[in-house]
C-alpha cells in the first residue's frame, strides 16, 4: 500500500469504524502504519479529531434553543422561492457559460448546451440560496 492508498482508505467504511474504536484496524492499514512513521501519524491524528468530532456532535441541544424552536414553530412553507431576479441572473450564467463553451477549441453544439444548463443552474442556486438560507451564502465584502 502507498501513503496515497493510506490517505484515500481513511474514507472507507471499515477505516471509519476502526478510527472510532468500533472495530480493529483493517490489516492493510495496520501492516502500512507499522511501517511508515508519516502515515502513523496522519492514523493518530484522525483517532484523535474522530474522538473530538464524535464528542462534540453527540452533544444534546441546550434546553433554551429547543423551547425557541417550539415556540416559532415549523416554517409556513417548506418551498423556496424564486423571484424574477433569480431567473435573470440564471439566464445571464447560462450565456456566460455558453459563451465560455464556444471558446473551447472543437466545442460541438452539445458543449454549449451543457454550458448555458450548468450555468443557469448555478446561478440560479446561489440566488435562492443567498436569499433564503443566508446561512449558506458565500458573503463578499464589497
Amino acid at each position: 500500500m502507498t501513503c496515497e492508498d493510506f490517505e484515500l482508505r481513511l474514507y472507507d467504511e471499515d477505516c471509519r469504524r476502526a478510527l472510532l474504536g468500533r472495530a480493529p484496524a483493517p490489516r492493510d492499514v495496520a501492516e502500512h502504519v507499522a511501517h511508515c512513521s508519516g502515515c502513523r501519524a496522519e492514523w493518530a491524528e484522525a483517532v484523535h479529531d474522530t474522538d473530538l468530532l464524535a464528542r462534540h456532535l453527540l452533544v444534546a441541544p441546550p434546553p433554551s434553543l429547543l423551547r425557541r424552536a417550539a415556540a416559532v414553530g415549523p416554517s409556513p412553507s417548506p418551498m423556496l422561492m424564486v423571484e424574477w431576479h433569480d431567473l435573470a441572473i440564471a439566464l445571464t450564467t447560462g450565456a456566460v457559460f455558453v459563451v465560455l463553451a464556444a471558446l473551447v477549441p472543437g466545442a460541438n453544439p452539445f458543449w454549449q448546451w451543457a454550458g448555458f444548463w450548468t450555468g443557469a443552474a448555478g446561478g440560479l442556486a446561489a440566488s435562492v440560496i443567498d436569499r433564503n438560507l443566508p446561512f449558506l451564502s458565500l458573503h463578499l465584502p464589497g
